[in-house]
């Protein structure tokens, strides 16, 4: 859920707030980065900067549509995710999909060990979903209710999801 401090700063993002805007767009711009490279690496900053604008567009509609039922951060995750997999989906048949960028968190240790190359390699040969499942649950740390609403499905559904994704991670490694 939302909390109250988010509900307050989205508000005073609607009311035009500058010094606002200015204190969110900075201190949210590199989780919108990672959030992108995570499924779009090449086109990761295009995405955070099309997503700050999109927030103030059409009288800041898209704030306006913001309901708490996810905090402030796992919304906007959400956002700059969904317009990576749209920008994936339009270069799909020019290029294939990037791999995803290496960020801080979980996965960190593991890139860095001396299997690393191969646990890129395979996360980067599985399907982007099942990679996006992988990096929401284990680099980003969202519960099984956040990824579920983050995909669109049921929350019952992310366990088994995330286990034949882990499953095709191990035989691909």
């Amino acid at each position: 859920m939302g909390s109250d401090q988010d509900l307050a700063t989205v508000e005073r993002l609607i009311a035009g707030d500058e010094a606002a805007w200015e204190r969110f767009a900075r201190e949210l711009r590199p989780l919108l980065v990672r959030s992108a490279a995570s499924v779009a690496r090449d086109a990761a900053e295009d995405i955070a900067q099309k997503v700050l604008a999109a927030l103030l567009e059409n009288d800041r509609a898209l704030l306006r549509s913001f309901q708490g039922r996810s905090s402030l951060s796992t919304w906007l995750i959400s956002i700059a995710r969904l317009q990576a997999l749209t920008h994936v989906r339009r270069e799909r048949p020019r290029d294939p999909p990037t791999p995803p960028a290496a960020a801080p968190g979980p996965l960190d240790e593991l890139l860095r060990a001396e299997s690393g190359a191969q646990l890129h390699a395979a996360l980067d040969a599985l399907p982007p979903r099942e990679r996006l499942i992988l990096m929401l649950f284990y680099r980003d740390g969202l519960s099984y209710a956040d990824i579920a609403g983050f995909l669109g499905i049921s929350p019952n559904s992310v366990s088994p999801l995330l286990e034949r994704a882990r499953n095709r991670l191990r035989a691909k490694m």
